[in-house]
């Protein structure tokens, strides 16, 4: 986990996700910037991002901060502040990480916002060196100095993973339709003190056809899968869910008759 990700809490609607009106040109430019610094971080050209990238008043935690093993990137969305001087931009990035009581790193893709504010016409990556650090497994702060080393320590202070995917279940496993109830549904219970992101696998069941309430389900809360029997036909097959950012995978049982 790296201390310059802060994780984002967006809840996403079945019927799609409506946005503020935000200045396009503005957004573009952050997009840009944001896409710039995690190419950087994708090659490990890291002192090209300290140089080019990082604000002024951010330079020192920057670099003394831990390097990222990322392994790929995608924008998920662009968030302008304060009439368009401040942005925040999520992005899923799959990285590598360590937690105590497993051998070695494990491979995640982790929902992740970097900060951005506008100085004299260009966009710069900032860091506000006190404020808590949210994270997937939990809010963490950081000591009074607010130094890039309390930053790293207080990330450390993570569960073990078997203790987590524990808080992270689902309400039944089997789903059966038939003309009479053609639509069901599961409910996923997120007990983490952080979002998890819901993905359903792109396998299709012919006749039946299933939707997320919520793209990310917030800490503590609760999110359905809604299942509907679309045609006449008999079938059986397996939904697979999978919750991010553990990797938890929930394979789903579905017959309609």
């Amino acid at each position: 986990m790296k201390s310059r990700y802060l994780v984002p809490a967006i809840a996403v609607s079945v019927f799609g996700q409506q946005t503020a009106p935000v200045s396009v040109k503005a957004e573009k430019a952050v997009r840009a910037r944001a896409e710039q610094f995690y190419q950087f971080e994708l090659d490990k050209h890291f002192r090209q991002i300290e140089e080019a990238l990082v604000a002024n008043d951010s330079k020192d935690i920057y670099y003394n901060s831990n390097r990222p093993n990322i392994k790929g990137f995608r924008i998920v969305s662009v968030v302008l502040t304060d009439n368009n001087t401040r942005a925040s931009v999520t992005a899923q990035v799959k990285t590598e990480v360590m937690f105590p009581g497993t051998m070695g790193p494990q491979a995640m893709e982790l929902p992740a916002i970097t900060k951005w504010k506008l100085e004299k016409g260009q966009w710069y990556w900032y860091v506000a060196p006190k404020d808590p650090i949210d994270t997937p497994f939990g809010k963490v702060t950081p000591s009074a100095d607010g130094t890039a080393a309390s930053r790293n320590q207080a990330l450390m202070k993570i569960p073990d993973v078997s203790s987590l995917k524990a808080l992270v279940t689902i309400s039944s496993q089997t789903v059966a339709l038939t003309q009479s109830a053609p639509i069901q549904s599961v409910t996923i219970s997120n007990g983490m003190a952080g979002p998890i992101e819901i993905r359903i696998s792109e396998d299709k069941i012919e006749g039946v056809t299933v939707e997320a309430e919520k793209s990310q389900i917030n800490a503590n809360e609760k999110g359905a899968l809604g299942f509907k029997l679309t045609g006449k036909t008999k079938v059986s097959g397996v939904v697979k869910v999978t919750c991010s950012p553990l990797g938890q995978e929930f394979d789903i049982r579905v017959t309609a008759n």
